[in-house]
This record gives C-alpha cells, structure tokens and sequence, in this order.
C-alpha cells in the first residue's frame, strides 16, 4: 500500500513537461545575461545602453544639422546629469544606470521632433531593433 503523500504528490505527464519548458525558458534567460556570479547588471547595462544608442542613432539620422546639434547637446548634458545623479541615489550604481538609461530610451522614442525631410513625429518603434 503507498502511502497518502505519495499519491498526492504525482504530477500528471503535461504537467511536468509543461514544467521542464518554463524552467528551460527562464534558464535561457537567466543565461542571456549571465556573467561571474550570477550577477547581470553589466550584460544588462550594456544591453539598455545599445537600445538607447540605436533609436539615438536613428533620430540623429532624422534630423537636419541644427536639430542634431541640439540633440547631441542634450545627450551629452544628460549623460553628465544622468552620471552624477547615480553616484549618490543608489546602493549599486549600475542599478541606477539601468533605471535612467531605459527612461531616457523611452523618452528619445516618445518624443515628436520635426525631421529633416518635413515631417513632424516620433521615431518608429518598430524601425528601433
């Protein structure tokens, strides 16, 4: 005779297979971003900077000389302030990075701007990746 926890605690075969795929998934993620230690704030950092550097690029791209001017001169006063303001407001300065870096990408996406070739809008998202 088995007893009661054993048969309480069989899964039924789609459950457990349906089980190793959600732990396969989230180990590809947690993977995507591994580095020593398990810690991934600098794969994540350098991953949240290249998405700000693209849709940077492709506004810059946009954009008429003057235009480009002003905006480089943004980005670089925001880097500065950006820079500044993580070296007190976190524990873990990279955690603040991150958090202003993926803010300022969505920023630069949700801004209208008047392009070079006449028209007046936001960069495409779907053109950004």
């Amino acid at each position: 005779m088995s007893n009661a926890l054993e048969t309480n605690t069989k899964v039924p075969m789609n459950q457990s297979k349906v089980g190793v795929l959600v732990f396969s998934l989230l180990l590809a993620v947690g993977t995507a971003f591994a580095d020593v230690g398990g810690d991934t704030r600098d794969a994540e950092l350098k991953h949240f900077d290249k998405e700000l550097n693209v849709v940077y690029s492709k506004i810059i791209q946009r954009l008429n000389v003057k235009g480009q001017q002003k905006l480089k001169a943004a980005q670089r006063a925001w880097l500065q302030m950006r820079d500044l303001d993580c070296e007190w407001a976190y524990r873990d300065k990279r955690d603040c990075l991150i958090d202003r870096t993926v803010n300022r990408t969505k920023e630069l996406t949700d801004t209208d701007f008047d392009a070079k070739d006449g028209e007046y809008g936001a960069i495409d998202l779907g053109a950004v990746k």
